[in-house]
């Protein structure tokens, strides 16, 4: 069992976007930049500037400060590090993994209140980010397995403190914040068994999707080691295989009055999902990972989801209605 869960039941209002057709699919790798010779790109060309970079469909924002002797301030840069022995800020751009995502030679490293841009393509489109692959820096990786001049390692010598540090990510659209956001635990020592206690070392995936429509994405990163001065873990993470989706459509996308709950949430045996407006064909449930574990093709709203089999954890269920797709999550206690 998970720690501290909330018991909230969650209640989803459907957006429903019609005459919906064939989906852009557009993937961010970096693998086409030039990496410089010292192994990163941070913006240190074009210092006191938002000097990002374009790539597949987004653009990624970066800002190099040149007070102090010049530093990377805000956003991404993007790198071919694959130094994982180096434990401090020297190792700045180099990820956990030691490379990108399936061996690839490019990624990019982000930090604090990082922002994409998705650009807009033959509208119109309503733009939703499918998700993308992510793993702790290397810098943040060692602080919290080692611990480092600021801190402790997670979990201290017991292993029983509750020790996290998680991703935040939050959709704007036209501006403004949107109600939904996708939380992603780098690192997760709030289990009562220890041994189930983990840092994120290699690529996984986080599913995107119930952040809908969106025309920009926000990173924030949150952990249980505050000090003094703020968050002690080093406020870092990478990303590779950034992946968005462009839903041509003939009309405008608006927000309907139907409504679906999903309950209980959390859910122990059995998850109910029901709606007295709209007809679900279908529902499926991945992993945290973006694994598919189960694939209800002829799912009836009078009967509940059999959930026994899953384990303890968080889990994103797909609900497809007749003129509808959205994904959104729950947690199994």
């Amino acid at each position: 069992m998970i720690k501290k869960i909330t018991t909230a039941v969650l209640t989803i209002v459907l957006l429903l976007v019609t005459k919906l057709t064939t989906a852009q699919v557009v993937e961010s790798n970096f693998e086409m930049l030039t990496v410089p010779s010292v192994g990163y790109w941070n913006g240190s060309s074009n210092p006191d500037m938002n000097t990002g970079f374009y790539n597949g469909s987004c653009y990624f924002n970066c800002y190099y400060n040149s007070n102090f002797g010049g530093y990377w301030e805000n956003g991404f840069a993007y790198t071919n590090t694959v130094d994982t022995t180096t434990q401090s800020f020297l190792n700045l751009y180099g990820c956990a993994a030691g490379k990108g995502y399936a061996g690839s030679n490019n990624y990019i490293m982000a930090q604090q209140n990082s922002v994409v841009n998705l650009i807009p393509i033959n509208a119109p489109h309503t733009k939703n980010v499918e998700g993308f692959y992510v793993t702790n820096s290397y810098y943040s990786y060692s602080s919290m397995k080692f611990g480092d001049s600021f801190d402790t390692p997670f979990g201290d010598s017991t292993g029983n403190r509750p020790d996290f540090f998680r991703l935040v990510i939050r959709g704007y659209l036209n501006g403004t914040f949107k109600n939904d956001s996708v939380v992603f635990y780098l690192a997760d020592f709030r289990f009562i068994n220890n041994a189930q206690d983990y840092i994120i070392k290699n690529w996984t995936w986080v599913n995107c999707q119930s952040l809908g429509n969106v025309d920009s994405v926000n990173f924030r990163m949150e952990s249980s080691r505050v000090g003094q001065f703020g968050i002690n873990t080093p406020l870092f993470f990478a990303i590779d295989n950034f992946t968005t989706n462009y839903y041509n459509t003939s009309s405008v996308a608006e927000l309907s009055n139907y409504e679906v709950s999903v309950l209980p949430n959390p859910a122990k045996d059995q998850l109910s999902i029901k709606s007295d407006n709209i007809h679900i064909a279908s529902v499926k449930i991945f992993t945290i990972e973006g694994k598919q574990i189960i694939d209800n093709k002829l799912f009836n709203t009078a009967e509940p989801l059999d959930i026994t089999a899953l384990s303890a954890g968080i889990y994103f269920i797909e609900i497809q209605s007749d003129d509808a797709l959205r994904t959104r999550k729950f947690i199994k206690d």
